[in-house]
């Protein structure tokens, strides 16, 4: 590890974007590339404040600036949260390992999503129905019986749950 590695580089907030009132993504633009792969984080710094740790919510792939989605929760979101466009940071790492992407190609892999996917009962609600699925569906693969199908059990739960998915566009196209 080198030196630098301890040391914030200065960076520029470029774009900050209010996804809700509590969830901002902030544009950062460090004064020299930060490469960082999938998986990593970085260090966040308010100078005079302090920092705190983040993982970048861009691609990887672009090292001159990154986004960095932050909710609002203690002394050093409060303050970012406070910050505008054009306003001076500092950022060090990337920390941690990577994700082993090129151990996952070719194979079949489930992603679940969480944190701060949705807002409100709405988000909860379809967070939990989202997870008792995955657990009904896993359990019905796991003990399907000679009687009963694999292929009738998925037509069976992929019917009620693609009308629930159309309810739930319809709510969020008029803004629920």
């Amino acid at each position: 590890m080198t030196a630098m590695l301890y040391t914030p580089i200065p960076a520029t907030i470029d774009r900050v974007d209010n996804e809700t009132p509590t969830i901002k993504t902030f544009g950062i633009r460090p004064r020299e590339p930060m490469a960082f792969a999938a998986g990593q984080f970085v260090e966040l710094t308010v100078p005079g404040i302090g920092e705190a740790p983040f993982t970048p919510s861009s691609s990887p792939r672009i090292a001159e600036r990154m986004e960095i989605t932050i909710i609002k929760t203690g002394r050093v979101t409060d303050c970012l949260h406070d910050l505008a466009a054009g306003a001076e940071v500092g950022v060090r790492g990337p920390y941690g390992r990577a994700y082993p992407l090129d151990d996952f190609k070719g194979k079949k892999i489930l992603l679940a999503g969480g944190a701060i996917a949705g807002n409100g009962w709405l988000g909860a609600l379809s967070g939990a129905g989202l997870w008792l699925l995955l657990v009904v569906v896993v359990i019905v693969l796991r003990n399907t019986t000679p009687r009963l199908r694999i292929d009738q059990a998925v037509k069976f739960f992929w019917g009620p749950v693609s009308a629930v998915a159309a309810v739930a566009v319809v709510l969020a196209l008029i803004g629920w």
